[in-house]
């Protein structure tokens, strides 16, 4: 039988002002030309990856 889930905590303080303030930057901080080409180059080899292993599984994984 499963437990039940718990509440996340609320938090507060010191914490949760670093958290928002985090947060924010990540949402919008700006990525460099050379942080948007190593991302793109990541996405490409994730894809080369999943479509070998699509077509080793015989699309079990399509």
């Amino acid at each position: 039988m499963a437990r039940p889930i718990q509440n996340t905590p609320t938090i507060k303080g010191e914490d949760a002002k670093r958290f928002r303030k985090e947060l924010l930057e990540s949402l919008t901080k700006k990525l460099t030309p050379e942080e948007k080409a190593a991302k793109k180059k990541e996405i490409r080899e994730m894809e080369k990856s999943y479509n070998l292993l699509v077509s080793i599984s015989g699309g079990t994984f399509y």
